[in-house]
């Protein structure tokens, strides 16, 4: 079967990037772990005591922050891999259901940890595999959840069909999550470095996400996109938007932190 000239363009593409990238690791792998930190600032406190450590040096994102972000990214392949891109309904309801529990118990947990860090009453004694499990559940339920969404607003032909059709798929997203856990807890350099830097592109992809919807949006562009070029104009906006956001908030971090002594 031929493929189209898209496709391969595609495809010649994305090797390209890959390529580029494993060589820029294996040659200088801090260099991404370094803009990482950057990315990282933007959106997690990065506590030393409450982050995973790679050859001594803690990485970009905190456990719990580890866990959603990857999460998110793991949602999101499992959506391109499924050929789930235009479905526009939510999983059934039981399973969307335990989707949104596995939010609720992030939120509690992280409730719980904050409370420890100010010294406050608290329920339990906070770790980082709970981090980071809790994390996990969270991602996997926002990239799960968020999709949908983003398929009815920017296709004009999207399909009635969830992203997440059953009780076997819903339990391999959630061993995907659970292996990529288990991994990362075992701290072995090769996949730990590697988890790392897709928990970083789960951050870029949910606020390209975001900003995409928000872009479409205000053009008043909604229901109109056919193919992925259809989408150039709001995500390349959006993209420089998700840059300046991050640089923002770096910013604003900064200035909080020093301004009040903040912890982090």
């Amino acid at each position: 079967m031929s493929t189209h000239p898209s496709n391969r363009r595609n495809l010649l593409l994305a090797a390209a990037a890959l390529t580029i990238l494993f060589v820029l690791a294996w040659l200088q792998p801090a260099v991404l772990l370094d803009a990482g930190d950057y990315i990282g600032y933007a959106v997690c406190h990065q506590l030393p005591e409450r982050s995973f450590f790679l050859a001594g040096r803690r990485l970009p994102l905190c456990a719990r922050c580890s866990g959603t972000f990857l999460g998110v990214f793991t949602a999101y392949a499992a959506v391109m891999l499924r050929r789930r891109t235009r479905c526009i309904s939510l999983p059934p309801i039981p399973i969307t259901a335990l989707l949104l529990l596995g939010v609720g118990l992030w939120a509690a947990d992280g409730l719980n940890s904050y409370l420890e860090l100010f010294g406050l009453p608290h329920l339990y004694p906070p770790h980082n595999a709970l981090r980071l499990a809790a994390g996990t559940l969270n991602g996997l339920a926002l990239g799960t959840l968020v999709w949908p969404v983003t398929a009815m607003t920017v296709w004009k032909e999207p399909r009635s069909a969830p992203v997440l059709t059953g009780w076997g798929e819903y339990g391999a997203l959630l061993a995907a999550g659970g292996i990529e856990s288990a991994l990362i807890l075992l701290g072995w350099p090769p996949t730990l470095y590697l988890l790392a830097l897709l928990s970083l592109a789960g951050v870029l992809a949910i606020l390209l996400t975001v900003n995409t919807l928000i872009v479409v949006v205000l053009l008043r562009r909604e229901g109109r996109a056919h193919t992925l070029r259809d989408l150039a104009l709001p995500a390349g906006t959006a993209a420089v938007v998700s840059a300046g956001m991050i640089a923002g908030m770096d910013v604003l971090r900064r200035w909080l932190t020093l301004t009040y002594h903040l912890p982090f």
